[in-house]
């Protein structure tokens, strides 16, 4: 009887696993999840450090998202990103008040809607770092490992 629970608990905690990371590994390609999901994430090492409004992230085996920053809308912010990988993918998104995701890359200039936008670092697998700055004319709150 023992036997028949323990083999019933070890495979519904495999099934667990493994739904857990199909689930993250489809983070990166679907904006409903990285819209939908403030931070869920696995990772073997996954750290930073914050300056003002710079932020460096450290990250190895990285899977799943991450909110890095929330900015209050009605303003233009330029945001810089700079991405040093060395395996998997990475991006930076914003996801604006209405939900709408939207890839970061180098240097842009946003016009944030009028309430929160959220600003997220997205993996797969992903090992290296990322750098992210914002100039803006308000404060920005990070989030996460910055905290």
């Amino acid at each position: 009887m023992r036997k028949k629970i323990l083999w019933t608990v070890l495979v519904g905690l495999l099934v667990f696993v493994a739904v857990y990371k199909i689930q993250n590994a489809n983070a990166y390609e679907s904006n409903r999840l990285i819209r939908n999901t403030e931070s869920d994430y696995t990772s073997e090492g996954y750290d930073g450090y914050l300056n003002h409004n710079e932020a460096l992230l450290f990250f190895e085996a990285l899977d799943g998202l991450d909110t890095i920053a929330t900015l209050e809308g009605g303003i233009e912010v330029t945001v810089v990103v700079s991405k040093n990988l060395t395996d998997g993918q990475a991006k930076v998104v914003l996801v604006n008040a209405f939900g709408q995701v939207k890839e970061i890359n180098e240097t842009q200039t946003i016009y944030l809607e009028n309430g929160c936008n959220y600003i997220k670092v997205v993996g797969q697998d992903a090992t290296g770092t990322i750098g992210l700055a914002i100039e803006a004319s308000q404060d920005v709150q990070f989030h996460s490992v910055l905290e």
